[in-house]
């Protein structure tokens, strides 16, 4: 289950997928997994070719663990909605 704030809202950690930033490492994706808190992985595209970043934020995600239950980005619009609602069961 999903962490959530004191006001309901989702808690969720950004992992940056730019080869220069990729500030969120494998260590933190596997803690974060631990914890509940779902990741959101960010290509930090400037322009369409930064698009393909997203490899490697990937990447990331699959060495700590993650799966794409784990990463808010691939759930359907549905899914989406009924994680942000707090309706995951």
């Amino acid at each position: 289950m999903a962490e959530h704030n004191a006001d309901g809202r989702l808690k969720a950690v950004e992992l940056n997928a730019s080869p220069y930033r990729l500030d969120l490492d494998w260590r933190h994706c596997k803690r974060a997994k631990e914890l509940g808190v779902p990741v959101v992985i960010n290509p930090d595209a400037h322009s369409v070719r930064g698009l393909t970043d997203m490899a490697y934020g990937v990447m990331a995600a699959r060495r700590g663990w993650l799966g794409p239950e784990d990463v808010l980005n691939t759930l359907s619009g549905e899914a989406m909605a009924a994680r942000l609602r707090g309706d995951e069961g």
